[in-house]
């Protein structure tokens, strides 16, 4: 008599690297330096949600993704698996990669999530709906706030050493880094980062640099024109307060013609901005919109809603030639 096929259980070779995950997953969980890295990962994306410049970017980038999507889902599929946040390790291959890309939108949006990615610590990753593919923003944890680091040939390596094959940049950071009191205030404020490099070749791209940008009685502004701009200060030994008070417009003046910051002028109101924006996706009436966005009962507010519709319009039509 034949025997009955039965049905053959999942094999166990399958089963253990979710369980393995699973339960490395619970023995890491209340690991004192994991919860540390938890908490820098949501104070960062904190910052990011309060940040108007970031939530702009990030439409305008997830616009130009799902375009690129619905023109050649394969290629960004390749692009996204490969490039998903450009370390600068990949940043170059990264670049020739877009670069062999035929169409110039294409290329445009793979180019514009590089530096968007890069400038903000963040990446994507596509998630399939029915009727639309969304592209939902992931944080990177930053690395810490002291760096101890020294020059080895063309590159930086941990100063404190490191186990074989795995990347550097992972064991830069260094929380017993001694900082003067002063500094150390800010660093744990997370108003400001330091970074200490030990350099014995005195032959460095940086000793270089120095040899004709430092002076000892003013600042030196570095502009790093790379993968995105940096904006570098080199300080003078003979620095005063005023001369740092007296540099202030500077600062600002190269934080808004760099990364678009310090504008003046009234801060956007973005509960208003997206109840107008439901309005338009429901195709309400101009009027209706301007009567629901009024400030007050007086015409003059209905008048400034009225405009203010049609900024917020205007402002999500898509451009032409992308």
């Amino acid at each position: 008599m034949a025997r009955q096929p039965t049905k053959r259980a999942a094999s166990k070779s399958a089963i253990r690297p979710m369980q393995y995950k699973r339960q490395m997953r619970s023995a890491l969980g209340d690991d004192p330096r994991v919860c540390a890295l938890r908490r820098r990962r949501w104070t960062h994306l904190r910052a990011l949600a309060r940040d108007d410049a970031f939530r702009d970017e990030t439409e305008a980038v997830r616009s130009d993704l799902n375009a690129a999507y619905g023109f050649d889902p394969a290629t960004v599929d390749a692009f996204m698996r490969q490039f998903w946040y450009p370390s600068p390790a990949v940043y170059l291959k990264a670049r020739q990669f877009v670069e062999r890309i035929q169409g110039s939108a294409l290329r445009a949006a793979l180019l514009r999530y590089l530096k968007y990615a890069s400038r903000f610590g963040v990446y994507m990753v596509r998630r399939a709906r029915k009727e639309r593919t969304k592209f939902a923003v992931r944080g990177i944890a930053p690395r810490g706030e002291k760096f101890h680091v020294r020059v080895v040939e063309d590159h930086l390596e941990p100063a404190a050493g490191m186990p074989e094959d795995e990347p550097f940049v992972e064991y830069f950071s260094s929380d017993t880094l001694p900082a003067v009191p002063e500094l150390q205030n800010v660093v744990d404020k997370g108003a400001a980062r330091f970074v200490q490099i030990e350099d014995d070749s005195f032959s460095t791209i940086l000793s270089e640099l120095e040899e004709f940008a430092y002076s000892p009685n003013a600042i030196t502004f570095i502009v790093h024109r790379a993968e995105r701009p940096h904006v570098l200060c080199l300080m003078g030994e003979r620095v005063t307060q005023p001369q740092l008070r007296a540099a202030l417009p500077a600062v600002s003046a190269l934080l808004r013609k760099h990364y678009k910051r310090g504008k003046a002028g009234r801060p956007r109101d973005r509960l208003r901005e997206r109840k107008a924006q439901n309005l338009l996706q429901k195709s309400v009436r101009k009027g209706d919109m301007a009567y629901a966005l009024a400030k007050g009962e007086h015409a003059k507010n209905y008048y400034s809603a009225e405009r203010y519709v049609r900024e917020v319009a205007k402002r999500k039509k898509p451009k032409h030639g992308r």
